[in-house]
């Protein structure tokens, strides 16, 4: 497994809860969005299967990843 398949499988998580909004958004004193996401652990990647470990931000609700 190489660092490079690593990381395009962190990259298509990361605009996974993107596209499903599945962050946290804060609005700045200067107006502007902060958006604050889940913290990958670990990923690991087998000929059959895919794992990744992460972490979700305080206050998000982790049934909104049924």
């Amino acid at each position: 497994m190489s660092k490079w398949a690593k990381l395009l499988t962190q990259k298509k998580l990361i605009k996974a809860f993107r596209s499903d909004d599945l962050h946290i958004s804060y609005k700045m004193n200067d107006g502007n969005e902060h958006l604050i996401f889940h913290k990958i652990r670990n990923v690991n990647i087998s000929d059959a299967s895919t794992t990744i470990t992460f972490t979700l931000p305080n206050g998000l609700d982790p049934k909104l990843l049924k």
